[in-house]
Formats: C-alpha cells, structure tokens, sequence
C-alpha cells in the first residue's frame, strides 16, 4: 500500500473518542491559530506549567488524546483553530462551582482570554442525583435560574440544558444528565456537543463578512445604475471613453470583494453542513414542550447563513452586471468604430475618383500636347522639303497629318500604361 492510501486509511482512526465515566467535568476551548502551521506546543506548556511528557502534535498528525494525571487532554488542530478538551471527575453536589483558576494555570487562562473564540463547560451528572425532581426545574436552579434550552439526546439517554450564555470565564455552561449514560456514549455525546459550537461559531464568521461586503455594494451598485443610465442615453465618443473607465474601476472592486470573501463564505458553508451532521447526529427530542438546542441554534444560525449566501449572489449578479454594461459599451464602441470607418472609406472612394478623373484629363492633354509637338515637327519636315524645291504644300500637308499624329499618340499613351501596369 502506498504512502497515500496508508494516510487516507489511517484518518479513520485519527480523532478516538474519550471514554469518561459519570460525574465528569469537561472544558472544551476553541482558540484562535495564528497560522495553520503555527505549533500548539507553547500553548501546551502553559496549560500544564512545564514541558510535555508527552508527544506534541506534528504535521499531519492534527489528533492527539493524551493522560495528564488524573485528567484527560485531547487536542485537535484545525487549519484557523486549535481545539482542547479537558475531562476530570466532577462533583454532583457542587456543579460549576469550581473556579476555573483551580484547573488551569495563570498563563493558560491568559492566553486563553486573549485567544477564545467559544468554549464549552459541561457538567454531567447521572439522573439518581434529582432524587425525582422535574429534570428542568432542577437543572433550572443549578444554572442560576435561567430560560434554558435542550432536550432528549442519544437516544433518550441523556437530557442536555443550557442558556447558552456566557459566564464569567466566557465559557457556556452546559448540563448533562446521565439515563444509563455508558462512558463511550458519554464521550460521543459531548463530542458532537463541542463540535456543535465549534463549526456554528466558524460559519457564523461569514456573517460580518457578508454584512461588510453588503455595504460596500452599497456604495458600488448606485454607480453601476449611473453608468447604465448613461449608456441608454447613446454617449457620444468622449463619453464613451469616462464610461469605460468608471466600469473598469467598478468591476476591479467588485472582483476584489468577490475575492477577498471567496474563502470565508466557502468555510462557512462547510461548516455550517457539519453542525447540521452533528444536529442528526445528537438525535434531540423534545422534552416536556421546552425549547430544543438544536432549534435555538437553527434561529440564528440559517439566517447568517443566508445573509452570506445572499451577499455572495448579490455580489456575483453585480459583476454580471457589469460585464453586460461592458459587453454593452464594446458594441457602442464598435459601432461607432465602423459608421467612422465607412465614412472613411467613403472619403478614400471620392478621393479615388476624383485621381481617376484627374487621370484622365491630364492623359488627353498629355495626347494634345504631344500631338502638337509632333505636328509641329511633321510641319518642319514639309518645310524643309519644299525648300529643298519638292513640289510639297507644307501647310496642306501639315493640316492632314494631324489626324494621324493624334492617333499615333493616343496608340502610343496607351502602349506605355500597359507596360506601367505589368512593371507593377
């Protein structure tokens, strides 16, 4: 098996789940990556206080599950993240009341403040704790009281509140009661719990994004409207040519818009596809009428999506837009080129005509001239011999020899054209 296959077969097994029996406490923290190559060793040290006894993440290597004492760290690096989860034993009688300084150090919550993109607190308990109590109202008063949110989940093994709010450490309490909840059904539930919040609060990134770009299209279409408006006016030349410039312009712009937010709005659909995986995945039912996760997440989660479609397809109707007032502008242009082009060729034809013409009359002057020249010496020549005493009438003879002296010269002319056409 080559090197290819053995990655794409062994990425089956890259992200094992963690087994953790109940009570547990887990903290799931998503934090900002400055680079996709950047190394999470750093941020290890500080959440442990010194070096890793165990292997960091490599290249290629984006999973690692790793036993630190009495706790387990499992790390994923994703391309703009870095996701930690932390699981320890928890304690039924006193949920959320630990301090988070108490379970991690100084410069981890440090960098974790700075870098936070969303994280999870999640507290499970098994249902023996309620002693019979309604599920809600007890999970009510273990959350300060709150309107929550949740239901059935895994098969009606668990049942899953929150607020989702924020507490203090800018984490969101999440309570989850066991029914004959298993360790590894318990792993896989808070699993695609976190990667719920995880992938909502990436594709949720596209939602400034497309509210920028809305409002630079804003600025941009009322100038498209005017260049439209123009050319249904039939610019002259000059006009023309601002006209093609401020397109050029609108259309680097709106391409640089298109661009610039290609990538955000792509990743937010992915990620937006994975939540709506892990909404299946998670099975919620509904419990005593209470409002389900899953539904709340959907309220603000499909409108951001399709905010962001919608700015992408405004986006690209505006550059069709603008390529049809191009494609528009070109065939005025066009047009324009060839009524100057025949106006052209119009001019070229007179002109020609009036050489021909001119030809011609200075050809029969020509013919005159040289008929003149030439009687004139066939004059001479009768001259000359009526002197040497020929019985010979100059001037008669002169008079009936012009006829023949013209068409000699028109034969003549016409010989020396012939041969100007065939030298060329």
């Amino acid at each position: 098996m080559n090197s290819e296959n053995q990655l794409l077969n062994q990425e089956l097994h890259a992200r094992p789940g963690i087994n953790f029996s109940v009570p547990s406490c887990w903290i799931h923290v998503l934090l900002q990556r400055p680079d996709s190559q950047a190394s999470p060793e750093p941020m290890l040290r500080d959440l442990l206080g010194r070096e890793p006894s165990f292997e960091s993440p490599e290249s290629g290597d984006r999973y690692r599950f790793m036993q630190d004492g009495s706790r387990l760290l499992g790390l994923e690096l994703h391309t703009e993240s870095y996701a930690l989860t932390m699981v320890e034993a928890g304690q039924a009688d006193a949920l959320f009341s630990r301090p988070l300084s108490e379970q991690l150090s100084a410069p981890f919550l440090q960098r974790m403040h700075e870098d936070l993109i969303t994280g999870l607190r999640i507290e499970v308990v098994d249902v023996s704790v309620l002693a019979g109590e309604d599920e809600y109202l007890w999970a009510q008063r273990q959350l300060d009281g709150a309107q929550l949110v949740g239901g059935w989940m895994s098969d009606r093994h668990a049942s899953v509140w929150t607020d989702y709010r924020p507490d203090a450490d800018c984490l969101i309490r999440v309570l989850v009661i066991g029914h004959q909840l298993t360790p590894g059904r318990l792993g896989r539930l808070v699993h695609r719990l976190s990667d719920i919040d995880d992938y909502r609060i990436m594709a949720q990134r596209g939602l400034p994004v497309a509210q920028g770009l809305m409002r630079e299209l804003n600025e941009v279409e009322p100038r498209l409207d005017a260049v439209m408006a123009l050319l249904a006016r039939e610019p002259g030349a000059s006009q023309q040519e601002e006209l093609l410039t401020e397109i050029t312009r609108i259309s680097a712009r709106v391409e640089h818009m298109i661009a610039r937010s290609a990538y955000r709005f792509s990743a937010s659909r992915a990620y937006a596809a994975i939540v709506e995986q892990r909404f299946k995945a998670v099975g919620e039912e509904v419990q005593q009428g209470h409002l389900r996760l899953t539904i709340f997440l959907k309220k603000t989660l499909g409108p951001a999506m399709r905010t962001c479609e919608a700015a992408e397809q405004r986006a690209q109707s505006i550059a069709e837009r603008i390529s049809r007032a191009a494609h528009v502008l070109n065939t005025m242009v066009d047009l324009q080129n060839k009524r100057q082009n025949q106006s052209i060729l119009r001019s070229m034809e007179q002109q020609a005509r009036m050489q021909v013409t001119l030809q011609m009359a200075v050809e029969g002057l020509s013919i005159v001239a040289i008929s003149y020249y030439g009687t004139g010496l066939v004059n001479y020549l009768l001259k000359s011999a009526a002197a040497l005493g020929l019985p010979v009438d100059a001037a008669l003879y002169t008079g009936l020899s012009i006829p023949l002296v013209v068409l000699v010269t028109w034969f003549g002319v016409r010989l020396a054209k012939k041969k100007l056409k065939l030298l060329r």
